[in-house]
């Protein structure tokens, strides 16, 4: 795990849950969370991005990842890993990756725009937010254990066709 330094505990955290003689630790990796309800979303950094530039933008290359997960399909897959897991798994919950330049293509369609997305520099990127070291990292997962070892079938719409048919909602 190669977490920013603010989540350095993440891996030490993680690594006491799964090792716990006392419980039956197992650790969820959600991708970005998405759907009907309520909730923040790293995805309205880049809605913010697009609103003040009047395009979707992606930080160049755009080509760094992110890995998504349905709350539908998240709730079901925290269902099958309390009936199946075994003790000490690890288990990311990500049903898509795709790179931040799709986001913002994804994004400036949501926004009635033609054409595609727009890159910015990155030096440009951090004078328009803070966000910026955030937005270039990768942190694309793979769901594939679960769906092979648990029989997780995740089926909720993807957030990039969310983002398409949405007015800023993630």
């Amino acid at each position: 795990m190669h977490a920013p330094s603010n989540y350095a505990y993440l891996a030490r955290l993680e690594e006491e849950v799964r090792s716990a003689d006392d419980i039956c630790g197992i650790v969820i990796r959600p991708g970005i969370e998405y759907g009907p309800l309520p909730g923040a979303s790293p995805v309205s950094y880049w809605y913010s991005l697009a609103g003040r530039l009047g395009k979707g933008t992606y930080i160049e290359p755009g080509t760094n990842c992110w890995s998504a997960v349905h709350r539908a399909d998240l709730a079901e897959l925290y269902c099958l890993v309390l009936r199946q897991a075994r003790p000490g798994m690890l288990v990311h919950a990500a049903s898509e990756t795709f790179s931040m330049r799709e986001l913002a293509n994804a994004i400036h369609c949501s926004m009635g725009l033609t054409g595609s997305a727009v890159g910015i520099p990155y030096a440009e990127a951090l004078k328009l937010t803070r966000a910026a070291p955030s937005l270039c990292r990768s942190t694309a997962i793979s769901g594939a254990m679960a769906q092979r070892e648990l029989g997780w079938r995740p089926a909720g719409t993807s957030l990039l066709d969310e983002v398409r048919g949405s007015d800023r909602s993630s």
